[in-house]
């Protein structure tokens, strides 16, 4: 099997990695094409790679080869490594692809993962795909620590607005 070793100028990489999940993680389709030909096999490092690539093609073809393999919990993670990496364009292929095995669980850990990571695009695309904030509001506390925290202070004050906004509505 041929692998890449860990290096320090990579951080995405968490172990030996095959070369091609490596070059799904660098959207090199041409090399992935290369070694998907000469029966490389795709394990289930390569689509959450393939995020990180950012390369759409490559991510499609991943995706329609490992459709019926991939698992929910690889959908989330996809989803989660689309928002730290802010590859909005991905992040809503994979959400629209697959918003009707999304559980209100899995929504709220995507939308703490986008205050998280600053990443207001994902945040309003899960709001607007009928989650409901209200069910939430427990979390509001928990939602400015994680903007706060990490700086996003423009996002906070959207927070602060959409807080304020929605007891007005639920004063009437």
């Amino acid at each position: 099997e041929t692998t890449k070793e860990k290096n320090i100028f990579e951080p995405f990489l968490k172990q030996q990695m095959r070369y091609i999940n490596y070059a799904a993680a660098y959207g090199s389709i041409k090399c992935f094409k290369y070694l998907l030909l000469n029966n490389e096999k795709l394990d289930k490092l390569t689509f959450e790679m393939s995020i990180i690539g950012g390369n759409n093609e490559l991510i499609r073809i991943i995706y329609n080869e490992k459709d019926n393999e991939i698992q929910n919990n690889q959908i989330i993670n996809a989803l989660k490594q689309s928002i730290k990496c802010h590859q909005n364009d991905i992040f809503d292929w994979i959400f629209e692809n697959n918003l009707s095995v999304l559980k209100k669980d899995d929504l709220l850990s995507l939308i703490i993962e986008s205050l998280s990571n600053g990443n207001i695009h994902s945040f309003i695309q899960i709001v607007d795909h009928d989650f409901n904030l209200n069910d939430c509001q427990n979390n509001f506390s928990f939602f400015l620590e994680k903007t706060s925290k990490y700086g996003f202070y423009s996002l906070t004050e959207f927070i602060i607005n959409l807080i304020e906004n929605m007891s007005i509505i639920n004063d009437y």
